[in-house]
């Protein structure tokens, strides 16, 4: 015979009658199995508990039975058992697939290092002495439910999640979500997903999220980083007594092949009365004060001009910081904003071509050098992702309803920080002007200029922070009734562009 216990019996707690659920079977199997819809020959299940078992074992003794439910032992229990008071299940997974099938509810004992999905309409009951062959009643000994924290983010991101559009009744438990160890990751006691889920006695305690990754400094190819590569150094002038009828020519303007809007300018072209002006390097700065890039004026009998160095590239902007909330998700959980890429670096002004020489009778002068290439700009850091969050009870479209209940909060993971952004690309030095000659001698062409630098990346904006929620919600039904939450400290968000903290409150809507 046994003791009728009446610690939490005054709650009146039931879960509603068996009854059949005649909707249509999806064909997806996953999702039929999920949301505890039909069963292998495609019939519906028969969902809720049998005949005089509706009552909750707090309240009604009689029905720990095994006539009522699944039993499960997570000490002393064997899969291959027959999931019996006496032969009990070792593994809730286990147990909720027999209760999927038939009976719809599970008393369980003991402690559970697995994550569980629990298809709703299936409940689940703690808080038994199950030393003897025969359980019995005890508030005191929650089932314990604490899985590691997930190793993959393709894992559900909660320790215990209810999917479907029946009612369930989470009862005598104590699920833990432990801390999270991906970067960004967040600690989720519970996910309900569109299902009614009562809980009653029930304590649920999220760990820390963990903090948000700098965000990267992109490698892509801007070009060498030696000024005298040839993919970007000026071409070199023509030594004197060269050249056709138009003169000895300078040294060809010289582009950046990856990033062909900066040129250096064509070296001068020399003559026998007088040498040629070298071109400017482009992009022009706008005003140009100080003369970059502009080509070296030509020998007028008083010798040439070197080209001028171009102007080295701007630095890009800071990305802008993560403010947004995030959004709520029925696998991943909370998928938080990470910041936003720093902007591009402008290109290097290419340097200015060398001026062209005066040269003798019969004999042109010595041509120019042209200036160098201007590098490329840099590619801005990439965002910080956001931190992790410790959320409670994550619910989506669902209703909840609480008696008893305790939710206890962690603390959100910092926001990454911006990552830097990537040094702009080499300028090349400008092409040498060409050699004089002899007997009588004529002066070298002028030296083109170097071209400027390309401007480096902006930094990355920063990851949002990590919230710490008792109850994060969007849509459904969220009562404020029979719960106590305690909650952590959200985190702060990653340097770089503003980003902005998380939230730390016991219920919070999403969009």
């Amino acid at each position: 015979m046994r003791t009728r216990h009446t610690t939490i019996a005054s709650l009146g707690i039931v879960i509603a009658a068996g009854f059949l659920q005649m909707a249509g079977c999806s064909a997806d199997a996953d999702d039929c199995s999920r949301n505890n819809i039909c069963n292998d020959d495609g019939q519906p299940f028969v969902v809720g508990p049998p005949p005089g078992c509706t009552d909750s074992p707090s309240s009604n003794p009689d029905v720990i039975k095994t006539e009522c439910a699944f039993f499960v032992n997570g000490s002393k229990g064997d899969d291959n058992g027959a999931g019996t008071e006496a032969a009990p299940f070792k593994t809730l997974k286990v147990a909720i697939e027999a209760a999927r099938k038939n009976k719809a509810r599970v008393y369980a004992c003991g402690d559970y290092a697995e994550r569980v999905d629990v298809p709703a309409g299936v409940s689940i009951f703690g808080g038994f002495d199950c030393q003897d062959v025969e359980w019995r009643y005890d508030a005191s000994k929650k089932a314990r439910i604490n899985p590691p924290a997930p190793t993959s983010p393709d894992e559900v991101q909660a320790s215990l999640r209810v999917a479907g559009n029946n009612t369930s009744q989470l009862e005598g438990l104590r699920i833990e979500a432990a801390n999270a160890t991906l970067p960004g990751g967040s600690a989720i006691a519970v996910i309900v997903d569109g299902a009614t889920v009562n809980f009653v006695g029930t304590a649920l305690i999220a760990g820390n999220g963990a903090a948000g990754d700098q965000g990267a400094t992109p490698t892509d190819d801007i070009g060498p980083s030696s000024p005298d590569d040839s993919a970007i150094r000026g071409n070199d002038g023509k030594n004197a007594c060269m050249g056709g009828a138009s003169g000895n020519t300078g040294g060809a303007a010289k582009a950046n092949s990856i990033c062909s809007e900066s040129s250096g300018g064509k070296g001068g072209n020399g003559q026998e009365a007088s040498g040629d002006a070298g071109g400017d390097g482009i992009p022009a700065p706008n005003p140009n004060p100080s003369n970059k890039g502009i080509g070296g004026l030509g020998d007028m009998g008083q010798g040439c001009d070197l080209g001028q160095p171009g102007a080295n590239g701007a630095s890009g902007n800071e990305g802008a910081g993560a403010v947004e909330d995030g959004t709520l998700d029925a696998t991943k959980g909370y998928i938080g904003v990470s910041g936003q890429p720093g902007s591009k670096g402008t290109v290097g002004q290419g340097g200015g071509g060398g001026g062209g020489s005066k040269g003798k009778s019969d004999c042109f002068g010595a041509s120019g050098g042209s200036g160098g290439a201007g590098g490329c700009g840099g590619n801005g850091g990439l965002g910080g992702t956001a931190g992790g969050s410790s959320i409670g009870i994550l619910s989506l479209g669902a209703k909840l309803s609480f008696q008893m209940v305790d939710v206890t909060t962690g603390t959100g993971g910092r926001g990454g920080d911006g990552g830097f952004g990537q040094s702009g690309g080499a300028g090349g030095n400008g092409g040498n002007g060409g050699t004089g000659a002899s007997s009588p001698s004529t002066p070298a062409g002028c030296n083109g200029g170097k071209g400027g630098n390309g401007g480096s990346g902006g930094t990355g904006g920063g990851g949002k922070g990590g919230h710490a929620i008792g109850i994060a919600y969007k849509g459904g039904t969220v009562p404020d009734m029979g719960v106590t939450i305690v909650n952590g400290t959200p985190g702060d968000g990653g340097n770089g562009g503003g980003a902005t903290g998380g939230i730390g409150t016991m219920t919070h809507a999403f969009p």
